[in-house]
């Protein structure tokens, strides 16, 4: 599967990038992250989470798609400061 970074930009790459931090969440929280919750319960419940957090936090992400593999995966893990 080929990714076309520049084709990531705007909501698009704000919804990943949240995603990423949102399902990263669920799969720790407790109580949700356990084996007694489905992997599919959880993944709906991250994607319904990242789907309404998206639109607020859009100011926090870059407008511009990174160009290379490597700076998506330093901007999935970096950590921004809320002001």
């Amino acid at each position: 599967m080929h990714i076309h970074l520049p084709a990531l930009s705007g909501i698009i790459l704000t919804y990943l990038l949240v995603f990423s931090r949102v399902g990263a969440m669920m799969m720790l929280l407790p109580g949700v992250g356990t084996m007694g919750v489905p992997a599919r319960v959880r993944l709906v419940l991250a994607l319904a989470v990242s789907f309404a957090l998206t639109p607020t936090e859009q100011g926090q992400y870059p407008a511009a798609a990174p160009q290379t593999m490597l700076s998506l995966v330093i901007l999935i893990g970096q950590e921004r400061r809320r002001s």
